[in-house]
């Protein structure tokens, strides 16, 4: 039956997934407990090899609403997501990662700032950041009170500000910007490439209300990754190149210095100063005139430090 004649759900739940079974199965009851039950779920399995079949076969003959695609494509990500986007049939597409959980009155929050602010597209809320079963911190989204910058701005310019599996979409805004980019040179960053793009054309929503877990693990894909740091410059450098004549003003040369440098943490943290101080030079070389970087270098210093005390002898 054509979505014209067919009730569309309220909410698309978009999720991807590689061999992370286990995890998937408390994703999924998470979203089967929201308390706005007008919703469909997609689950993108990227052709894993442990039990995420069964467990989504499982659920989906308990629950009608689920269903499930094989996608096969070398692991880029912004394919994975778009897959899910094409076979959604919602008004408005909800994203979560296999390894995050939502509480259990998201959807409903969520549905009332639409519903109340018909002119916003995109709504992200805050959530709580957990290592192993503990939660560490709250993390809120969004422009800081203290920034007069617009929300593109602040995004290129300043860091990424929303999380995919806090953040629910308008799907026709999702189609309009033709979704994820599958360049790989974005993978893991891809997500923060669309929310660039979305920016400029949309009005954005964020909801200070914790109402989901973001799971930080080894596992995960944009864990401390160096792989994530160079492609969220790819992202960078690309929309400040499209930006015209601020490609070479100080604010690109003070947001490359800051990725470099987060890059240069990242390995001294991990015990490799080699890979430290390549970054660190980066960040030199990208920014000389910002000043984080010099009393960074102390900091550089110690993290390896403490990284070398760290390792069993």
């Amino acid at each position: 039956m054509p979505d014209s004649l067919e009730k569309r759900p309220h909410f698309s739940v978009v999720i991807p997934t590689y061999n992370q079974a286990d995890y998937l199965a408390l994703a999924l009851e998470s979203v089967q407990a929201q308390t706005w039950q007008d919703f469909e779920v997609v689950v993108v399995d990227n052709d894993s090899t442990d039990h995420t079949r069964d467990v989504v076969e499982g659920a989906a003959v308990k629950d009608g609403r689920i269903r499930s695609l094989i996608f096969t494509d070398n692991h880029v990500i912004g394919s994975v997501r778009n897959a899910g986007i094409e076979a959604s049939r919602g008004h408005y597409v909800a994203f979560l990662d296999t390894d995050d959980l939502w509480y259990s009155t998201k959807l409903e929050l969520v549905a009332d700032v639409f519903e109340q602010h018909p002119s916003v597209r995109v709504v992200c809320h805050d959530e709580d950041i957990v290592v192993g079963d503990r939660v560490v911190r709250r993390q809120r989204y969004g422009l800081p009170e203290s920034s007069s910058l617009p929300l593109h701005d602040y995004l290129l310019y300043e860091r990424n500000c929303l999380s995919t599996s806090a953040t629910v979409v308008e799907r026709d805004a999702l189609l309009a910007e033709g979704g994820f980019s599958p360049d790989l040179a974005f993978n893991t960053a891809e997500d923060y490439e669309l929310w660039l793009r979305l920016s400029r054309e949309v009005e954005f929503h964020f909801l200070h209300e914790t109402l989901g877990r973001y799971r930080v693990h080894p596992g995960g894909v944009s864990y401390a990754s160096d792989c994530n740091i160079e492609n969220t410059f790819n992202v960078v450098r690309r929309h400040v190149s499209s930006n015209g004549s601020a490609a070479s003003g100080w604010r690109a040369g003070k947001r490359y210095a800051s990725i470099w440098y987060q890059a240069a943490r990242n390995n001294a943290g991990r015990g490799s100063l080699g890979g430290a101080l390549r970054y660190y030079a980066r960040a030199l070389r990208a920014g000389p005139w910002h000043w984080k970087l010099y009393p960074g270098a102390g900091h550089l210093i110690l993290s390896w430090g403490k990284g070398l005390l760290a390792r069993p002898t």
